[in-house]
């Protein structure tokens, strides 16, 4: 889905479906570790370099995400099932962003959506002489389209940035034989 924060992507591997939860039980912990309250080098100390994902791998299915860290806020959340093949599996790959960064992004946008059709409905009510306006609105639909655009920009390049990561350790641990994204297809799995 190349205008929206959701990846689908299915990666063929030679791998069974055991062999597939066995590689990625190697890089998934079970939860992320909550960093002791007064003693932030301590916490640093005990992470695990091995551990790049955490969540839950089940036998068929998997859902996991980056730990946070220092990094940026829109890693995405990764949720896959294992189809067994003839040759192999093919795992199934939704990416999605997380609960907090989508409804944020969707809360400052909606306020720029807001302003823009408050100020184009002040200009039409005083362009019809319905009610006469003192002033004009605070923000111009050029600030309004712009500040939409850069909300939208900076959402999207960063969701994708993270994906892409993942997307390119995903397809190294599985060993991929063949890998496509579909694109319009359901948001979820």
């Amino acid at each position: 889905m190349r205008f929206l924060p959701f990846e689908y992507l299915v990666i063929e591997t030679n791998l069974n479906p055991e062999q597939v939860q066995r590689r990625l039980a190697g890089i998934v912990g079970s939860r992320q570790p909550v960093p002791p309250f007064f003693s932030f080098s301590a916490w640093l100390s005990t992470r695990s370099t091995d551990i790049l994902y955490y969540g839950t791998v089940g036998e068929l299915d998997f859902r996991i995400a980056p730990p946070v860290g220092s990094k940026n806020p829109f890693m995405p959340i990764i949720v896959g099932r294992v189809h067994p093949e003839e040759s192999g599996s093919a795992i199934h790959i939704t990416m999605r962003p997380g609960t907090v960064m989508l409804a944020g992004t969707i809360l400052c946008l909606g306020v720029v959506v807001y302003q823009l059709f408050q100020m184009l409905s002040d200009i039409l009510f005083s362009v019809l002489q319905i009610i006469t306006l003192p002033s004009l609105p605070f923000l111009d639909p050029l600030t309004c389209g712009a500040l939409f655009l850069f909300g939208y920009a900076l959402a999207m390049a960063g969701f994708k940035m993270e994906s892409t990561a993942a997307r390119t350790i995903l397809r190294e641990l599985f060993g991929e034989t063949r890998s496509f994204e579909r694109e319009n297809r359901y948001l979820g799995m």
